[in-house]
């Protein structure tokens, strides 16, 4: 039987990098244009989900998250 525990981590080890990694990339590369939000409101909006991903880790975990602090 499967460890229930593992599979629960690595699906927070997917939603993580999701968080950290792929929704600012995403956010970077379509907001920043200038017909979007421009690259001053482009970047703050691909700040949100790492800061939001930190503060729930901390949150639940008691701990910062070395990939969202990256």
């Amino acid at each position: 039987m499967a460890n229930p525990t593992g599979s629960n981590q690595g699906r927070w080890a997917v939603a993580e990098l999701v968080a950290t990694v792929a929704l600012p990339t995403v956010a970077l590369i379509w907001l920043t244009d200038a017909e979007r939000l421009g690259p001053l409101y482009g970047l703050g909006a691909a700040l949100v989900p790492p800061i939001l991903w930190s503060i729930v880790s901390m949150i639940r975990e008691r701990r910062v998250s070395a990939l969202a602090v990256i």
